[in-house]
């Protein structure tokens, strides 16, 4: 390969992993991605300001193995500015990050880059997604099958809803158009794929494998105020959808996912709602409110937006007593 401009060499692969308190689980990880059967490979590890071990497990990998680069924030930032920290020293030809906790299938880069050569107007590569964890068996999730070809705006639609996974290697310079996404501390990171897909030529599927660790240690599966966030991260899919020009039936796709997450979202505050201090209900409302301002009800399917379960009510007072009588109808008409 040619040298880059700095005077080293080139890499195929620039690998970004943010890494917060993820000491058990970090060599595993690291060991995943280190064992790939491709020479040219950068590591980019960004240690988001961890307070377990973190620090000194990576500090090993990097003294025994100058693919792995450490950079050190002083304060937390979130999953999505410390990969975009990482993007600043990235190399690669390709861009692909591995959540500290998950791992890189066997051989996963390179058959990414047989997927590469094979179909050389891809500008994303996406990998298969296998679920795992203590809790249960190793699930292979369904999705397009190997050498799948996309375009960029169907491969997006097909995101919008997980139809295809946001597990990918992109080409450098949609990194460079397009950096995480980290409008908010969670959630809003998975507005980069889709955008990535909408800007590329073609999006290929591999065969080559994520392996997704499933625990309750994960911050998507806590339920705390933080789940505020997904509000902002759609809200911000919407406006990065409506930037770059998605087609209408895109931006209808976005809207009824956006829909449907903002009342399954209410709903599940509305079940939690005594373990939230007076002060944190007066936070949750605010969120409601602003989002529920956002939409775009004209770009609801018409079924959707009157059937009785989804039915789109505006204001917020007016939404609120609307699932109020719902759930009220829904408890006289149980059987008993």
């Amino acid at each position: 390969m040619e040298p880059d401009e700095s005077g080293g060499k080139a890499v195929t692969f620039s690998v970004l992993v943010a890494v917060y308190n993820a000491a058990p689980y970090l060599r595993a990880c690291l060991d995943s991605i280190l064992h790939q059967s491709v020479d040219e490979l950068q590591i980019l590890c960004v240690d988001d300001a961890s307070t377990d071990d973190s620090a000194q497990i990576l500090s090993e990998y990097a003294a025994r193995d100058k693919r792995v680069e450490v950079i050190r924030l002083d304060h937390n930032q979130g999953q999505a500015s410390a990969r975009n920290v990482a993007l600043t020293r990235a190399k690669g030809e390709w861009i692909l990050m591995v959540d500290a906790d998950d791992l890189l299938g066997e051989d996963a880069l390179e058959e990414m880059e047989r997927t590469m050569k094979r179909f050389p107007s891809a500008d994303c590569i996406v990998l298969q997604l296998v679920r795992f964890g203590t809790a249960q068996a190793t699930e292979h999730e369904d999705g397009p099958t190997p050498d799948t070809v996309f375009t960029g705006a169907e491969a997006c639609r097909a995101a919008i809803n997980w139809k295809l996974n946001g597990l990918y290697a992109g080409r450098r310079d949609l990194y460079m158009r397009m950096p995480f996404d980290d409008s908010s501390r969670v959630y809003s990171d998975d507005n980069t794929s889709r955008i990535h897909y909408l800007l590329s030529r073609q999006v290929a599927v591999s065969a080559g494998e994520y392996l997704y660790r499933q625990h309750e240690a994960s911050a998507t599966h806590r339920f705390d105020l933080r789940r505020l966030d997904f509000l902002a991260a759609n809200r911000s899919l919407r406006s990065l959808l409506e930037q770059h020009q998605a087609n209408a039936d895109i931006l209808m796709a976005c809207e009824e996912h956006c829909w449907r997450n903002y009342v399954g979202l209410y709903l599940q505050f509305q079940r939690h709602w005594s373990a939230f201090s007076p002060q944190a209900h007066q936070q949750i409302r605010n969120a409601f409110k602003v989002s529920l301002q956002a939409m775009r009800p004209e770009r609801l399917p018409r079924g959707l937006r009157r059937s009785p379960s989804w039915l789109f009510v505006r204001p917020f007072s007016l939404f609120c007593a609307y699932r109020h009588l719902l759930n009220g109808l829904k408890k006289i008409l149980q059987p008993t």
